[in-house]
């Protein structure tokens, strides 16, 4: 198997925990979380699976809108990122959309009641090294993003859909070809994952190597990039 299900419910249980007790969005590097920490999370007995999920978002013209994300045909979403970050979002692509019941005995757990929770499960893609990207420069160029390696620790996770902006649009890179280095099997890690995958179309025995963001699918997104606030 490839190493997109490798410790899938320990992940899980960290990032639902990291909403219970109300923390920030930080890609569920929740350090200080120990194992007695997130043996505190009781998941239901059952993952329900869907395969859409509309991201509502207020458009430049004060008005109301939605991307429909799917896990097949638009699966790419956007988030803010962290305080610090050079590049104003992160990205990912969504490998499913579930929802469960949910409770916590944590002290810190903001109720203890069984609730329901959504979550994504996504794969992230990071800013590529030594590319500059400045839209606003006489040169300007878009922005290239590509899949963390898999066996990078936080290469999968999760998100909760209420921090996701928007759907992105993603185009890749051919000048970059496909690559096979990007997603590897449990068993060796230095072996290249080449069967059927869920974070790959049916079909595809590798990714492609790099994407270019594309700001300019809409006025809404464009102004999302050259820093102008939603009416102005």
């Amino acid at each position: 198997t490839d190493q997109s299900l490798q410790d899938f419910i320990a992940k899980l249980r960290i990032h639902l925990l990291g909403r219970l007790v109300d923390r920030p969005f930080d890609s569920d590097m929740h350090g200080s979380f120990t194992a007695d920490d997130c043996s505190h999370v009781h998941i239901g007995k059952s993952l329900h699976y869907a395969q859409t999920c509309r991201i509502h978002f207020t458009t430049y013209d004060l008005r109301r809108d939605y991307d429909l994300v799917n896990c097949t045909t638009h699966p790419f979403v956007m988030v803010k990122s962290p305080e610090g970050e050079t590049s104003p979002f992160w990205y990912a692509q969504v490998l499913g959309i579930f929802h469960t019941n949910v409770h916590s005995s944590h002290p810190d757990a903001c109720t203890s009641k069984f609730g329901r929770m959504d979550f994504l499960w996504v794969r992230w893609l990071g800013d590529e090294p030594d590319w500059n990207a400045d839209c606003r420069s006489s040169r300007p160029r878009l922005n290239k993003v590509g899949f963390v390696p898999s066996d990078d620790p936080f290469a999968f996770g999760f998100l909760d859909p209420a921090v996701v902006v928007r759907g992105a649009h993603l185009i890749p890179a051919f000048n970059d070809d496909r690559v096979d280095n990007l997603l590897f099997t449990v068993d060796d890690p230095s072996v290249p994952f080449v069967g059927d995958t869920v974070c790959r179309p049916q079909g595809q025995v590798n990714d492609w190597c790099n994407y270019y963001v594309s700001h300019f699918v809409d006025r809404d997104m464009l102004m999302r990039y050259f820093g102008s606030g939603v009416g102005h």
